[in-house]
């Protein structure tokens, strides 16, 4: 598909101006990804993020357990050192426990469509 091989492109051309931008003071952060689906974009920019030594938790939100079963086997697998925390809902009510800690990390929204 001609529009994702495009996205893809993009995200391997500035997955490091990415990384600046979610950690610009290196201090750790999360990454929440609404509809993480596959995880096929995203895992361009978990794959470098790794590579950087960068401190991030990975957060994909679906409505599905059976998406994020799956999406959570296949990066333990393929990334085994990743931090994946799979949360399963609708986009409001993830969103509203994710953002509502009262930790003071960073947290980074995707919605990648």
């Amino acid at each position: 598909y001609y529009l994702t091989r495009c996205e893809a492109e993009i995200f391997e051309q500035e997955k490091e101006t990415w990384l600046r931008l979610f950690d610009p003071q290196q201090a750790g952060f999360e990454l929440i990804e609404l509809g993480a689906g596959d995880g096929l974009k995203t895992k361009i920019l978990l794959k470098h993020f790794l590579q950087q030594k960068a401190r991030f938790t990975y957060v994909p939100i679906d409505i599905s357990a059976g998406v994020l079963t799956e999406l959570a086997d296949n990066l333990h697998n393929e990334l085994p050192q990743l931090s994946v925390k799979p949360t399963e809902g609708d986009y409001f009510t993830a969103l509203q426990r994710q953002l509502c800690s009262t930790d003071a990390i960073r947290r980074v929204v995707l919605f990648l469509g």
